[in-house]
């Protein structure tokens, strides 16, 4: 089991306790795993080519479009390699490639950077419940996607998605990773005490391509809450409480051999 936990172990843990068993104790996919989703892929593929972008407005590098979608197009291929892929319905390596490439166009026109402070910010902290001051002894890790300052030095602390719809505000509210960024960014040099706000940029997988900014503050109390949802996956781990559940909510692939006999 890893000395650490992070927000992909946390999410699994919620959406399939088995599966997480699976993937971070047994340290194997499973029984009746099919591939890769392409979603998971492509987002990774999505999210090297805007780390590539914003790196470069950092360095103020003039923008060049086809660089951009170049990257993109480079880290496609590179995550698909050598992998079975599942792919959704209607969709294909090729289709998949060229829907990238469209979104990113789309983001390259109306995704102005502010300063760009910092791309891609690995953190790593002991999360503290703000009210009773208790520490958890478990490290959390992970990386931020991007730091940015607007004109009055307000910085904002983003989060590159893509999706398939939009956003409900229930899902903004309890967006988990959010969570974790608001209770990191305490810990980075880069904050200096300012003022930080939220930001998930979401690129949607429509037919036509969409952007969505959806701007959000996360306050104590919401610490507190990071605190309690930590605590209990964790104490839920520690009794070895790994049930199926992924049968129910699985989008992709075949369920577990697990999950067929219960």
């Amino acid at each position: 089991m890893r000395p650490y936990l992070s927000y992909s172990q946390l999410a699994l843990y919620l959406e399939c306790p088995l599966k997480y068993k699976h993937r971070y104790v047994d340290e194997s996919e499973g029984e009746g795993e099919s591939g890769m989703p392409s979603a998971l892929l492509f987002g990774q593929a999505v999210h090297t080519a805007l780390a590539h972008f914003y790196r470069e407005a950092m360095e103020g590098q003039l923008f060049w479009l086809p660089g951009f979608l170049d990257v993109f197009e480079t880290a496609w291929r590179e995550v698909c390699q050598d992998k079975a892929v599942v792919y959704s319905a209607g969709e294909s390596f090729d289709s998949l490639l060229e829907q990238g490439r469209e979104m990113l166009r789309l983001y390259a026109r109306v995704a102005h950077p502010m300063k760009v402070i910092a791309v891609e910010v690995p953190f790593e902290f002991k999360l503290e419940h703000p009210q009773t001051g208790k520490e958890f002894h478990i490290p959390i890790k992970g990386i931020i996607d991007l730091v940015e300052e607007d004109e009055s030095g307000t910085l904002w602390v983003v989060d590159h998605k893509t999706s398939s719809r939009s956003y409900t505000e229930q899902q903004i509210e309890g967006d988990l990773q959010m969570l974790i960024y608001a209770a990191a960014v305490k810990q980075l040099d880069v904050v200096e005490g300012r003022d930080v706000l939220l930001r998930l940029d979401v690129l949607l997988k429509t037919k036509q391509p969409q952007f969505l900014r959806y701007c959000l503050r996360r306050d104590d109390r919401d610490i507190g809450r990071l605190y309690e949802i930590v605590d209990g996956i964790w104490r839920a781990i520690e009794a070895e409480a790994f049930y199926p559940r992924c049968c129910i909510f699985c989008r992709w692939g075949s369920p577990h051999e697990e999950c067929r006999k219960g």
